[in-house]
Parts: structure tokens; C-alpha cells; sequence
């Protein structure tokens, strides 16, 4: 078990992970790290706790690790029908989405709400939790297969409340859909 924890909080579970948040590093080309305890980047894990096999994933210190030490109050069970691989992408997602929407900005039912990069996955997190909450979503795209995409996944959102991320036509879009809201 490779733990690399500077210290230990007081309330946690071990957990074997079977993915981290570290196609980040791949992604954006992050060599230099010679050890993970080179890197604060990775926090977002999935994986099985050791005392009961129950799939969680959640955000932790250092989880660029085959095993992770968490507080149990920010561990999310995995649903079934995901994958850990996507259960990886969840946490950190949902909690920046959540926390800026629902927390600071106080989006309500039925609301509407502009969503840049549509497609991205603060994008689709913040798209999933405006759809719950019935919003009239607008967002943005910065290409067409981007917005085949979009529009496949959300059929809810209206064609015409997709806009060019790439330019400033959104802006006239929002104007004239919101009647210059």
C-alpha cells in the first residue's frame, strides 16, 4: 500500500483505487513529476474501499496512489451502471459546478442560465444540474462536431439556444432569445 500523506486527518477509510485523476498529466503533457509527491494536481479518485469492496469514488490528498486515506463524508458510491473510469471524472466536476451554481449563484428552478463550453466537463456537469433543475439552458459550442455532440447527449437543449464559443455571436443569440435579458 504506496500512501503518500503528509498527515493523516482524523476520520478516514482506506480506499485500493483503480483510477486517478492522472490523464491530466497525459493530457497536458506533465512530465517532470518524478514522484507523486511531486504533484497537488492529483485529488480525484474511484476505486474500492478495503474493508468493504463498495465502488466510491471522491477527492482526496495525493490519490496519485494505489491507495488513498479520505474522510468518508467525501466519498460518492458509485452507481452501477458507471464505470470507475467514469466515476473518476465526477467529483471535482460536480463540487465546482455545484458549489458556484447552487451555493453562490443560487440557480433556481426554472431559471436560465449561459454555459460556456457546453461540451467540457464543467460544461456538461453544470448542463446535468440545470437540466434537474428544469433551467432554459444556453450554451456554448466551439464547433460543429461539438455541437452534434451536445446536441445528441442533451436533446433538451433547444438547437438555437446553441451557440460559437469561437466568436461574438453568441452575444446576439442570447440577446434575441432572452429578449435582452
Amino acid at each position: 500500500m504506496a500512501l503518500w500523506l503528509a498527515f493523516l486527518p482524523v476520520n478516514t477509510v482506506p480506499a485500493r483505487m483503480s483510477l486517478k485523476f492522472c490523464h491530466y498529466l497525459n493530457r497536458y503533457r506533465i512530465k517532470n513529476i518524478k514522484d507523486a509527491r511531486d504533484s497537488s494536481i492529483c485529488f480525484e479518485f474511484s476505486g474500492r474501499e478495503d474493508d468493504t469492496g463498495r465502488r466510491v469514488c471522491g477527492v482526496g490528498i495525493s490519490a496519485f496512489a494505489t491507495s488513498v486515506l479520505t474522510d468518508p463524508v467525501s466519498l460518492i458510491e458509485v452507481p452501477d451502471k458507471w464505470t470507475l473510469e467514469e466515476a473518476a471524472t465526477v467529483p471535482v466536476v460536480y463540487s465546482t459546478c455545484y458549489y458556484g451554481l447552487i451555493m453562490k449563484a443560487k440557480l433556481k428552478a426554472r431559471q436560465s442560465i449561459l454555459i460556456h463550453s457546453g461540451t467540457g466537463g464543467v460544461g456538461q456537469a453544470a448542463i446535468n444540474i440545470a437540466l434537474a433543475l428544469n433551467c432554459e439552458i444556453y450554451t456554448t459550442v466551439g464547433t460543429q462536431e461539438k455541437k452534434k455532440y451536445l446536441r445528441r447527449k442533451y436533446p433538451q437543449i433547444k438547437e438555437e439556444n446553441v451557440g460559437c464559443s469561437r466568436d461574438t455571436s453568441f452575444e446576439k443569440m442570447i440577446m434575441e432569445r432572452t429578449n435582452g435579458r
